[in-house]
């Protein structure tokens, strides 16, 4: 996060607001903003999730629990087995394009995410850039 000149650690932020130089930033999961899709992944998740709830729009939450869920699953049906080492395996060398963001594991076995920077001017929160692992 130095190279946009965020002086924090960024370990998951769901809502953070962060004051700087520039203008008030906010570091979110985030799958989509006011209307407009950002991924074609977040795209066919709301328009499913809006047919199945009668035209809710779902939150941050649900995409993440949406995307957890097909990670664990194509982790399963790589490793051919539900067998905890070859799952485990599996993740490891995962590259997971989901809802909210790409994922990686790094080493340790930590995720590594998209994290989506949000700039408020204005008043109107507007998409600053994508960082993608």
């Amino acid at each position: 996060m130095r190279s946009l000149r965020i002086p924090i650690p960024v370990l998951l932020a769901l809502a953070c607001l962060v004051t700087a130089a520039r203008p008030v930033v906010a570091l979110a999961v985030e799958f989509s903003r006011m209307g407009k899709i950002l991924r074609p992944e977040a795209a066919r998740f709301l328009k499913t999730w809006a047919a199945r709830y009668h035209g809710q729009v779902p939150d941050a939450l649900a995409a993440l629990a949406y995307d957890t869920t097909n990670l664990l699953l194509r982790a399963i049906e790589e490793a051919g087995a539900d067998d905890t080492g070859r799952v485990k395996a599996a993740l490891e060398q995962t590259r997971f394009n989901g809802v909210t963001g790409r994922l990686t594991f790094d080493a340790s076995h930590n995720p590594v995410k998209s994290v989506f920077i949000l700039a408020v001017r204005g008043g109107r929160i507007e998409l600053e850039t994508i960082v993608d692992p």
